[in-house]
């Protein structure tokens, strides 16, 4: 396994929280870094980055 895939699998609650345009970003970040090795951690961090704490996006028509 290549360093980049793991530091991918590592960093994919962070990444799902960014590109969903998550409200609380930085702290799933320091979430997932300081305790995603634990597991528990890690998990934790996925599931608030699914969570519906999102931007508004706004259309206009």
């Amino acid at each position: 396994m290549s360093v980049w895939l793991a530091l991918f699998i590592y960093f994919f609650p962070t990444l799902i929280a960014f590109f969903r345009s998550h409200n609380n970003i930085m702290p799933i970040f320091l979430i997932n870094l300081l305790t995603g090795l634990s597991g528990l951690g890690w998990l934790w961090a996925l599931v608030w980055s699914f969570t519906d704490n999102t931007k508004a996006v706004r259309v206009y028509a």
